[in-house]
């Protein structure tokens, strides 16, 4: 989906990755030309958030809405929608649990930042967990009986087919994996085929960077382990997965949502901080969550809280990302007064 870039410059995203869509068996997406967002000396600037929600602001829809934080930074988006080329949302955007009106409203409070934005989302929960439905557990009512009918027809992502929610994007010097962590992603599985071939075909000379947006964390503080989806189960299951691919390829940095706090882990390898080099290179990815989009917020963290975490933050708010060729700077936001609250600086 081709937006405008930085500025109001001209800007692409490419969608896709040749390799990734051969293991797919889709078909094989063309090259778009090289636009200024891809030049060597672009900047590109990405506004992320997830677990949104809607609400409105007389309490019209529901007298209970637990998402009011979603009026705060919905609105903070669109003020920022000018100086950014591009919104992510990393899952459970509108709460619709099969209720068209509440995605009514969810689109009209997100509009003037969407409106304005290329806008790229990966499934949460709220949009595919049904059970008997296909999805990873199998036993979650969470989506409402959406089964991600209702995200697929409303968000034509260049995923490899239906009900396969996953595809790659580069956007200037990043490139960026959207994957659903509510489908399998075990070896063998469609969608880890699909993660394996796209890392390997990233060129890392045109997209230095690499960052991977799912839903639910590799790594939270979180004491909510409810089977069959508890926090802490779901993610040592999904860094079973998928972490040695990350760490073999190098990716730099993972944001996802689920938990409705923000965090941010120190460079992680196999759950050990290894820091950064005299350059200030991380030597690990990093791992953040920006799921404190507007739904009611998470206090149900770890004590003490694992060593690896460097920052939290209980409030509604999003995330900045900023990357160069050689350095990604990543913030977050609160939505009460627009503060940075926390920001770490990855460099090449």
């Amino acid at each position: 989906r081709g937006g405008g870039g930085p500025g109001g410059a001209p800007g692409q995203i490419k969608a896709g990755s040749a390799a990734a869509a051969a293991a797919e068996g889709a078909a094989t997406p063309t090259p778009s030309p090289p636009q200024s967002v891809h030049s060597k000396a672009a900047v590109v600037r990405v506004l992320v958030t997830a677990d949104f929600g809607q609400a409105e602001p007389d309490l019209a829809v529901d007298v209970t809405e637990t998402n009011l934080g979603s009026l705060g930074t919905a609105a903070r988006l669109a003020q920022e929608a000018g100086d950014h080329g591009l919104l992510i949302t990393a899952g459970d955007l509108a709460y619709g649990r099969g209720y068209p009106a509440v995605w009514d409203v969810f689109m009209n409070q997100f509009e003037p930042a969407a409106s304005r934005l290329p806008w790229m989302v990966a499934p949460g929960n709220q949009e595919r967990d049904w059970p008997g439905s296909g999805d990873r557990f199998n036993a979650t009512p969470d989506s409402g009986g959406e089964c991600g009918v209702v995200y697929e027809q409303r968000y034509a992502m260049p995923q490899p087919g239906r009900d396969r929610q996953w595809y790659s994007f580069d956007y200037g010097h990043v490139h960026f994996l959207m994957y659903s962590t509510e489908h399998m992603t075990s070896p063998g599985s469609p969608q880890y085929a699909f993660i394996a071939a796209d890392l390997a075909a990233v060129d890392r000379s045109v997209a230095p960077w690499l960052v991977l947006v799912g839903h639910r964390p590799w790594y939270l503080s979180s004491s909510h382990n409810v089977p069959p989806d508890g926090d802490q189960d779901v993610a040592a299951s999904l860094r079973s997965d998928l972490e040695e691919l990350a760490l073999q390829y190098k990716v730099d940095l993972t944001v996802h949502g689920h938990h409705h706090a923000y965090q941010r882990s120190c460079p992680l390898v196999r759950g050990q901080c290894v820091g950064y080099d005299a350059r200030g290179r991380a030597q690990g990815p990093v791992h953040v969550i920006t799921g404190n989009g507007g739904a009611g917020l998470t206090l149900e963290f770890q004590s003490p809280p694992p060593p690896w975490l460097e920052a939290a933050y209980i409030w509604w708010g999003y995330t900045r990302l900023e990357a160069s060729a050689t350095t990604l700077v990543l913030q977050s936001v609160s939505n009460a007064d627009g503060r940075v609250v926390d920001s770490v600086v990855l460099r090449k």
